[in-house]
């Protein structure tokens, strides 16, 4: 899916559900860290992922606790 898609898919279920569309980009980006930390990460490991709707870009970093 690209970006511009991406943007209206979750600007109609923002209109639909009656949520902003900066909660739908959150909880994205929290499953996105979620699926990355499965496959690469190790336990207890916090992984955050950020999503510029801007341009695309994906990022990922680990918290140090």
């Amino acid at each position: 899916m690209d970006l511009k898609s991406l943007s209206f898919a979750v600007a109609e279920v923002a209109n639909e559900r009656g949520i902003s569309q900066q909660k739908i980009f959150e909880v994205i980006e929290e499953a996105i860290a979620s699926a990355y930390k499965k496959e690469y990460g190790r336990k207890k490991q916090k992984i955050i992922a950020k999503l510029d709707v801007k341009n695309g870009d994906l990022k990922f970093w680990q918290v140090r606790q």
